[in-house]
């Protein structure tokens, strides 16, 4: 997240191993999304390769982001880990990645993985990757991660503060500018007419500044040429279209 110190990224990670403590989790296993970048700052490509932060819950464990070796570089980029708070860690084409959360998790964690009892995961981790972790940690509980996340991230620091106003600043001063919906030419404007015959026309115009109007278009009733009577509306009922009809050609054998 551009404008955050790399240091508060440490502080983010503390606060949430100690928020995971709290509420009796082993872990966080927090995948690409929101969740990540607010911890980390590291805006992962949203791939079918796993992607996720170890966040064991004992003290001083070290923190881990498991990422596809592609995916190495830009990873270590990132705040959190180009600072030393985070370990990437790397897996190759033929690995099996869940395997490498539980095995990151049991060292981490000093016992084995198949028995930690309840994890955190956040709450747009795929559906796959979910079922995956619950392949190799069969004795713990799921829940979601925002349970624990969302009063930390509820609480802004003067930095988010900065730049929401700054965003804020930005969106007003383009909404001053810009006016969705009208066109170079002025606003469309549709009035409803009333012909000599009485029957209703629609008018569309365009305003035109210091010109006269231009693009007027006029539904018009519509005249047969023996009685010069004119057809009802559009939306006139069936019935109304048949008197008319009788109407016409009671008109035009008088005439004839």
């Amino acid at each position: 997240m551009s404008g955050i110190p790399a240091t508060r990224y440490g502080e983010r990670l503390a606060a949430a191993r100690g928020e995971a403590a709290a509420a009796g989790l082993d872990a966080l296993l927090i995948g690409v999304g929101a969740d990540l970048r607010y911890l980390t700052g590291y805006e992962a490509m949203p791939l079918e390769r796993l992607t996720m932060l170890l966040v064991p819950a004992a003290d001083a464990a070290p923190l881990t982001l498991i990422a596809p070796r592609l995916e190495a570089a830009p990873a270590r980029l990132y705040a959190a880990a180009a600072s030393g708070a985070v370990e990437v860690v790397t897996w190759e084409e033929t690995d099996d990645p869940m395997r490498l959360v539980a095995t990151r998790l049991g060292d981490a964690l000093g016992r084995d993985a198949a028995d930690l009892r309840a994890v955190a995961v956040n709450d747009t981790l795929r559906a796959s990757f979910v079922l995956g972790l619950q392949r190799v940690l069969p004795g713990a509980a799921f829940v979601l991660a925002s349970s624990v996340l969302r009063r930390l991230r509820m609480t802004k620091d003067a930095d988010e503060v900065s730049l929401l106003r700054a965003a804020a600043t930005r969106r007003t001063g383009w909404s001053s500018r810009s006016r969705p919906g009208r066109s170079s030419g002025g606003p469309r404007r549709t009035s409803r007419a009333r012909s000599a015959t009485g029957c209703s026309r629609r008018v569309t115009s365009t305003r035109s500044s210091g010109s006269s109007p231009r693009g007027q278009t006029a539904r018009r009733p519509i005249t047969t040429p023996a009685s010069g009577s004119s057809a009802p509306a559009s939306r006139s009922s069936s019935t109304s279209v048949a008197r008319w009809a009788a109407t016409a050609r009671t008109s035009r054998a008088r005439s004839g």
